[in-house]
């Protein structure tokens, strides 16, 4: 099925569209090199091959392409979100902050999603928070970590999720202030290790 114009503009699903595909992949390149306010319609049309009234057919205004954008870079409404391979929950939370920081180190798209939040007039188009689906499965393996023993029945889930979170996405924000994402991924497992070293160690 063809999605309508109006889906789009909302962000609600991918694309089924090959051109509309294309075109969302060359807006991506365009905002990652030249930013959201000095990315023109016209050069993503150039980009994608098209012509820029193709462009506007699908996506009415360079707007409409950030949301589109962000609601890619949020499958289920988590950040660079994919499904979970570890069976161990805590192993879970280690996977999930590998991949994230090898998506932002690797992937256009995630890295023009972080900057696309910092836009108040892209954030208030109904895309989720940054970090909210993410944080909020992070509490969900380690509430299932503690019912399974694995941390202390007193660890306070709430704040280590957030600590978890805040951790890796402070190294994500430096890394996208310097542009050295070299060891973003290597930093993001060492922190989530350690911290988890931390939780577990509270137990004896």
């Amino acid at each position: 099925m063809v999605m309508t114009r109006t889906r789009y503009q909302a962000g609600i699903d991918e694309p089924s569209s090959s051109t509309a595909s294309g075109i969302l992949q060359a807006a991506i390149e365009e905002f990652d090199e030249c930013g959201f306010a000095e990315a023109s319609v016209g050069q993503i049309a150039n980009r994608a091959g098209t012509s820029k009234s193709l462009v506007t057919y699908y996506f009415p205004t360079k707007s409409s392409l950030a949301t589109s954008i962000l609601a890619l870079a949020h499958p289920n409404g988590v950040f660079m979100g994919r499904e979970r391979e570890a069976s161990d929950p805590l192993d879970a939370i280690l996977q999930a902050a590998e991949h994230i920081a090898t998506c932002v180190a690797h992937h256009q798209i995630a890295r023009v999603a972080i900057k696309l939040h910092h836009r108040r007039d892209i954030r208030q188009q109904g895309i989720p928070a940054r970090y909210s689906g993410w944080l909020a499965r992070t509490a969900d393996y380690l509430e299932e970590a503690k019912r399974n023993g694995q941390v202390p029945v007193s660890t306070d889930v709430a704040v280590h999720s957030r600590l978890l979170v805040a951790g890796i996405a402070g190294l994500i924000d430096m890394a996208t202030t310097t542009g050295d994402y070299l060891s973003l991924v290597d930093d993001s497992i060492l922190l989530t290790r350690d911290r988890l070293t931390l939780i577990r160690g509270a137990k004896e």
